[in-house]
């Protein structure tokens, strides 16, 4: 069974692939090649370990959710998207993920703001563009994991919607109000 293999405008990934084997895949996206290669996780770990290990800060898990993914998880049929899976991960008795599908027609865009060098990020935002007109923004840089924090055409509002997923993002590395206004630079930049 091949670990990684691409179908159309889809790769499709197994949870038994290990990262390195992803990221050297000709098929593999550079931003998520890069976010592999440039991240914290080891290059050997499989991508369920990396997934279930993940947290907030993972810039990994912001480009995956960027693409928009669909995985199946083995003895849970009704999940059906990467970040419903991120959030129920601890309350998954099973819990294996099987397959991660990909959708390549995006085109993303990857922005970090370490305020600590070899640090974990406080921001990460990610945008993913299709030529349909459709936008996709994930931000990240605390919690559980990084969140979805729009998804849709592009139509207005993509400001306002960053600040209500930024807007409860304060901890001990930084406050609320800073990852707001960074995220919302660092969309107006690149939109």
């Amino acid at each position: 069974m091949q670990q990684i293999y691409a179908r159309g405008t889809a790769l499709n990934i197994r949870g038994t692939a290990t990262l390195a084997a992803l990221a050297k895949h000709p098929k593999c996206p550079p931003t998520l090649a890069n976010a592999i290669q440039q991240g914290d996780v080891p290059n050997e770990q499989t991508l369920a370990e990396a997934l279930r290990a993940a947290d907030g800060c993972s810039v990994l898990v912001a480009v995956l959710l960027a693409f928009d993914p669909r995985i199946e998880v083995h003895g849970a049929s009704d999940i059906a998207e990467l970040g419903n899976y991120l959030h129920q991960r601890g309350n998954l008795s099973s819990g294996a993920l099987d397959k991660l599908t990909l959708n390549l027609k995006a085109e993303l865009t990857v922005l970090t703001d370490e305020l600590v060098a070899g640090h974990p990020p406080v921001v990460v935002l990610v945008l993913a563009r299709w030529k349909s007109g459709r936008i996709r923004i994930v931000v990240g840089g605390w919690g559980a994991a990084p969140r979805v924090a729009l998804d849709g055409p592009r139509a207005g509002g993509e400001e306002y919607a960053l600040q209500a997923a930024t807007s409860a993002s304060a901890d001990t590395r930084a406050t609320a109000t800073y990852r707001q206004e960074k995220a919302v630079s660092f969309l107006q930049n690149i939109l």
